[in-house]
């Protein structure tokens, strides 16, 4: 099968994306508020959808994005 991604930052180069074709989201970048990570989450769960998406979330124990999870 065809494998196609798309590296982005949280940030401004992201902003107003819909993903109505994605199926699996890594997210590498935790975000300390949290109404930023529920829009991020939100770019996947669009309406249009039609594939079964999920978000996975990946951070490194000992690091500054786990000390972020923890406190969000």
């Amino acid at each position: 099968p065809t494998c196609c991604g798309l590296l982005l930052e949280t940030g401004n180069f992201a902003a107003g994306l819909t993903l109505t074709a994605a199926n699996t989201c890594f997210v590498l970048e935790p975000q300390l508020d949290a109404a930023l990570q529920a829009q991020l989450e939100g770019r996947v769960h669009r309406p249009g959808q039609t594939r079964v998406a999920k978000i996975v979330h990946l951070y490194t124990p000992g690091t500054v994005e786990e000390r972020v999870v923890q406190l969000r």
